[in-house]
């Protein structure tokens, strides 16, 4: 609720998120982030295509222990650029357009448009290493 449509023992939206100081709402300082590796990062949902659509907490940790094999087994490394044509905004975006490339210090090539072709153009530099593509 915002503003004069609150009641009384509700929450005040503005009061609560725009007006209050971070450390009252956190439990942590930003001087101290406490970083814990199984803390969730990412909360993506199911499609509900077995039933209702449910919640699936990801942590570091978790994707960490699903990509690391994958990048071993490709060998990922700081010379790779990956390209993923999925947008940041999905779960496999996420993964394979930041957190992927992330770990393992590659850089991501991200479409700005919904064009394959620029996608390629500008994984692909003219005497570079072919990109990944995930």
């Amino acid at each position: 609720m915002l503003g004069e449509n609150v009641r009384t023992g509700e929450l005040d939206f503005a009061l609560h998120f725009e007006h209050m100081p971070w450390e009252k709402r956190h439990g942590i300082s930003l001087d101290d982030p406490g970083e814990d590796p199984d803390q969730v990062c990412v909360v993506t949902f199911t499609s509900g295509s077995t039933g209702s659509p449910k919640a699936v907490l990801h942590t570091f940790n978790t994707f960490y222990a699903g990509y690391s094999p994958i990048a071993a087994e490709d060998e990922l490394g700081p010379d790779d650029r990956l390209f993923t044509p999925h947008p940041l905004t999905d779960g496999s975006g996420i993964r394979t357009g930041i957190l992927l490339p992330l770990l393992v210090g590659a850089r991501s090539v991200v479409l700005d448009t919904g064009e394959p072709e620029s996608g390629r153009a500008c994984a692909s530099p003219p005497a570079a290493k072919p990109p990944g593509f995930t």
